[in-house]
């Protein structure tokens, strides 16, 4: 007598299963992607995973309008830790940046520690903080920056120790 009540309640809990993944099932469908419609019967639609080269986007704030100083800086020793930082030209909005690197000089090839927007402090430019003082950069050297849409622009620094605006 107790077996029945034993095998009822498997069958009802083998049921419920089947039937709560038949509701999942039907949800998924409901709630599939239009590349999953365009997809071939039995073909999978595979999410596109981020690409880590490309900077996040960046919302419109005081590096994005574009206005402001527009003088390239360099500063041998930024104030809050000594080290050089660069402040680019607020036209160069940071969404745009790809990328910043040094040519020549003792540290060629050399990328900054920090790419950033200061929340419109300093004339609404974005900051390139550097690893080390001006002065290790030697002389005669290039701040290279380019942009997303692969044009490049190029500052010389005559003295990595010597601060040099640059309009």
């Amino acid at each position: 007598m107790t077996r029945i009540p034993l095998i009822a309640l498997c069958l009802c809990l083998t049921g419920c299963a089947s039937i709560q993944q038949q509701a999942a099932d039907w949800w998924d469908r409901q709630t599939s992607t239009v590349e999953d419609w365009l997809a071939e019967p039995g073909e999978e639609t595979v999410e596109p995973e981020p690409d880590p080269t490309i900077p996040p986007p960046v919302a419109e704030g005081p590096c994005e309008s574009g206005q402001g100083s527009q003088t390239f800086l360099w500063k041998p020793r930024a104030e809050n830790d000594g080290k050089a930082v660069v402040l680019l030209p607020a036209r160069y909005r940071r969404s745009q940046i790809d990328s910043v690197h040094i040519e020549g000089g003792k540290r060629d090839g050399e990328e900054p520690r920090n790419v950033y927007c200061p929340d419109g402090r300093n004339g609404n430019r974005v900051h390139v903080r550097w690893g080390r003082k001006g002065s290790g950069y030697g002389e005669k050297f290039q701040v290279v920056v380019v942009m997303q849409d692969g044009t490049r622009h190029e500052w010389t620094i005559k003295d990595g120790g010597d601060r040099r605006e640059i309009r």
